[in-house]
Formats: C-alpha cells, sequence, structure tokens
C-alpha cells in the first residue's frame, strides 16, 4: 500500500533479507508516488529507515519542508554516511605490474600491453 520509500517493510526487506548495510538513499522526495507535503513525506521516509533524502526540484519552499521533516544525521545513518564518503575517496586498487607494463608499452619501450 506504500511506496518502498515510505515502506518499514521494503527497507527491512533491503537490509536483512537482500543484506544492504551501506547509506540508504530515498528516491527523490518530489516523486509523484509520494503524497502529502514535503515535510510528511521526508518524516515518513526517515521512519521507514531510510538514512538520507532526495530532494531535486530546487524549489527552495519544497527544500525548507524537507529541511524541516529531516532528522539530524546521528547513530547508525551517521556512520554509513562516513563509510560511503570514505569509500567514494579511496583509492582504487591497483595491479602494479599491469601499471609497469602498460607504461612501458606507452613510452615505446615495449611491444605489448
Amino acid at each position: 500500500d506504500e511506496c518502498a520509500t515510505h515502506s518499514a517493510r521494503c527497507i527491512d526487506a533491503i537490509r536483512g533479507d537482500i543484506g544492504f548495510h551501506g547509506l540508504l538513499m530515498t528516491d527523490d522526495l518530489g516523486m509523484g508516488a509520494l503524497t502529502g507535503d514535503f515535510r510528511a513525506r521526508a518524516e515518513a521516509s526517515f521512519r521507514a529507515g531510510c538514512d538520507v533524502g532526495l530532494h531535486c526540484s530546487g524549489d527552495m519552499g519544497e527544500m525548507a519542508a524537507v529541511m524541516t521533516g529531516t532528522p539530524r544525521l546521528t547513530g547508525a545513518p551517521l556512520s554509513r554516511a562516513r563509510a560511503a564518503e570514505h569509500a567514494r575517496n579511496a583509492p582504487a586498487p591497483c595491479d602494479l605490474d599491469e601499471l609497469t607494463r602498460r607504461h612501458a608499452y606507452l613510452i615505446g619501450d615495449s611491444p605489448d600491453v
């Protein structure tokens, strides 16, 4: 009966059945599937278990309403946000031997990559 963004049952399935333990963001709170004012949409999303809300229209009145319905980021949601930020900034793993071979090829010291 509810959109997944507002459904604790769906969020529980994502966290439990699927086993996703990362940062969980809502769909756009302006999507047509949601009802109520923007504060209510935000509150329902966090009550269901989302960590952060997404609002895309850029309408200042809507953004202010979303803000009033958004709790302070603390506890497990804050830990997940920090982990997501760390993962985003972590260097990608690389194969040093492969990079050395490619470098040699690019500078003409080797006929193959």
